[in-house]
């Protein structure tokens, strides 16, 4: 999956509800991004003198540490790699304005 941290000006213009979120800009195949039912972003925008697409789900946080969160990759990284098979994680998004849960559960 790649995307971007989205804060402060731009942030405030899509109307995401938290002082940040993480703007999915591709997701893989048979990724666990896909798997946990991710969404890319496919509409070609300029704004604030940045391109990149808009139309993707807005991860706000995961199993409740916020994008936001200065440790945030630290901790999502660490809580990925110590999950056991089928045990799973929550992944808070905002999708075309409506807050919605996806769960991601370890397939191996």
């Amino acid at each position: 999956m790649t995307g971007f941290v989205v804060q402060g000006a731009l942030a405030q213009l899509l109307n995401i509800p938290e002082n940040a979120g993480y703007l999915v800009q591709n997701v893989a195949l048979n990724s666990p991004a896909q798997q946990a039912g991710l969404r890319p972003s496919s509409v070609p925008v300029q704004m604030l003198g940045r391109e990149f697409a808009l139309g993707g789900d807005i991860i706000l946080s995961i199993d409740s540490v916020p994008i936001s969160d200065p440790d945030f990759s630290e901790t999502t990284a660490a809580r990925l790699q110590t999950m056991a098979v089928g045990e799973g994680l929550t992944i808070e998004i905002l999708r075309s304005g409506q807050r919605l849960e996806l769960t991601y559960y370890k397939l191996r």
